[in-house]
């Protein structure tokens, strides 16, 4: 995100473009897809939330391409801390604490 932010510092109100969105997307996009599978994997535990994420991530990616950079760069910012701040609300006994069995034996 922070090779994003130089290029919309840089040129703030040129068209976002395919590159400087791919960083802004993209990146976030990324860490939440990586987070989601791991911890649906592991924990056996799917946030809807990070998928609506992922999704309102890609959709906005591709309706910003004609945008100017620095709106851009607030839709991506302000789709990320929406979801910091629903899953910060999220009840502590809805998440599974113990990851799931993975058939070996415990030593």
């Amino acid at each position: 995100m922070a090779v994003a932010d130089e290029r919309v510092i840089a040129h703030p109100v040129e068209h976002a473009g395919l590159t400087t969105n791919l960083l802004l997307f993209g990146g976030p996009a990324l860490l939440i897809a990586t987070q989601t599978w791991h911890g649906a994997t592991l924990f056996d535990d799917l946030h809807w939330s990070r998928l609506v994420a992922l999704s309102a991530l890609a959709v906005a990616g591709m309706l910003t391409l004609a945008a100017p950079a620095y709106l851009a760069e607030v839709i991506a910012a302000a789709i990320v801390v929406a979801l910091a701040a629903f899953e910060e609300r999220r009840p502590t006994g809805d998440a599974p604490g113990k990851p799931a069995p993975s058939g070996r034996p415990h030593i």
